[in-house]
């Protein structure tokens, strides 16, 4: 029966984004809609939502429609669900998260299969969404431990396949249970209050919010180490280097948007200033192309900002275009005052020389060498003063604080470094 498009009601469907519509209205337009849409009685749209949408671009009043009668919600969303499935326009991590939707929907119904000897042959099981889907029930488990791993990292919907992906979530629980391995050995009386005050240190969260909810009355802080994004496509600059290895885990590394990036610092900025002591030092790395604009920020915050920023020398430089540029053997970072505080470092000079992390030893894509953040935070920070880190990222900053008697905290958005941060300081503390 036709039914006219006005009256159906598509309602709140898994797919809102359609793909190839021209060639599925030229299909149309040339040889008619070969394949009824599916409705309730109340022509609620159970399945064919790419079509609907096609035939009305088309211009058509009316739809042909096959009508499901004694459908529920289950059924209705299963329905919806197995026709997206079979879709070949799907990205892969659609086709992941509608088999997991298709898995959850049955398991609600018909209760989830627990196996032995007393186990419900009705119940749902993993084997029974392969079957329904006609995939193996391997592939099926596969892409259920996925979609998952997606929900608590929706980064990984990134990856340009469903391959790469799963390497990705394979490299995560490798590493995860690397660094729980770690943890589990047995730590001596010396390590175990300072592996616990790391891990209160180290907070899982973003720096904006976890700075803005410092109230007044918080400690202040007498030294910050800001090391935000750079907003120069690090990733990408990195894996073009000559050498084509990039030795870091990027996963969990975030660029910032260049158009955002000098709010973002600007909001930052106005945070670390406040929470800092009355007479304070901070440190800033970024990016030399964004120099001047960043040197103006800070000094309208409030900062004495000096001119001449320092530099961190490193014993090899890399190009990503050798025949046309020189290694980039260093990094900048701005000396920042709050007030008129006195460097305890008196005399230094402006230039700190230290290697990178080796690539074997390296687990974040920005990690410093803590010799280097030793060097800092002696120049710059009293002993027994606290450290402020908006951006932890491997938290090198915070283990070179404890290892110099010093304590403070950080905020990081991931939770992915911390296991093995709380190892390193671990093995920071190791006597023997």
């Amino acid at each position: 029966m036709n039914v006219k498009i006005d009256a159906i009601f598509v309602g709140n469907r898994f797919r809102k984004d359609y793909k190839e519509m021209e060639q599925l209205r030229d299909s149309i337009s040339t040889h008619g809609l070969l394949q009824p849409i599916v409705t309730d009685e109340l022509y609620n749209l159970i399945a064919g939502g790419r079509r609907l949408q096609a035939c009305k671009d088309l211009g058509w009043q009316e739809i042909p429609v096959s009508i499901q009668k004694d459908i529920d919600e289950y059924g209705r969303r299963v329905l919806e669900l197995e026709e997206n499935h079979q879709r070949a326009d799907l990205d892969w991590h659609e086709e992941v998260e509608l088999k997991s939707e298709i898995h959850k929907l049955q398991t609600e119904r018909h209760g989830q299969h627990k196996g032995g000897r007393d186990a419900n042959d009705d119940a749902w099981s993993i084997e029974k969404t392969a079957v329904m889907l006609g995939e193996s029930k391997s592939n099926t488990h596969e892409d259920l431990q996925l979609a998952e791993a997606m929900r608590v990292l929706p980064a990984l919907k990134k990856a340009k396949n469903k391959t790469e992906a799963k390497k990705q979530v394979k490299k995560l629980l490798e590493r995860a249970v690397m660094a729980e391995q770690h943890r589990r050995k047995v730590l001596t009386e010396d390590q175990i209050p300072v592996v616990e005050k790391a891990e209160e240190m180290y907070i899982i969260g973003e720096a904006l919010p976890g700075l803005q909810s410092m109230l007044s009355e918080d400690p202040l802080y007498m030294f910050a180490d800001v090391d935000p994004p750079y907003a120069i496509n690090l990733k990408e600059t990195k894996r073009s280097y000559s050498d084509g290895q990039l030795a870091a885990n990027e996963d969990g590394y975030q660029e910032m948007e260049g158009d955002t990036y000098l709010l973002r610092m600007q909001m930052i900025a106005e945070e670390v200033y406040r929470v800092l002591a009355k007479d304070a030092w901070a440190v800033w790395w970024y990016g030399l192309s964004w120099h001047d604009e960043l040197f103006t920020l800070l000094d309208e915050v409030g900062f004495d900002v000096d001119p001449i920023p320092a530099i961190w020398a490193k014993a090899q430089g890399q190009s990503n275009n050798p025949e046309l540029f020189l290694g980039r053997a260093y990094e900048t970072f701005f000396i920042l005052r709050k007030g008129t505080p006195i460097l305890p470092g008196v005399g230094r000079p402006n230039v700190f020389s230290y290697s990178t992390v080796p690539p074997q030893r390296k687990y974040h894509i920005t990690e410093k060498p803590i010799d280097l953040m030793l060097d800092i935070l002696t120049t710059f920070a009293h002993p027994a003063s606290d450290v402020l880190v908006p951006f932890l990222g491997s938290g090198v900053s915070l283990r070179a604080a404890l290892m110099s008697g010093r304590e403070g905290v950080g905020f990081e958005i991931s939770d992915q470094f911390k296991p093995t941060f709380l190892a390193r300081v671990a093995d920071d503390h190791k006597k023997g």
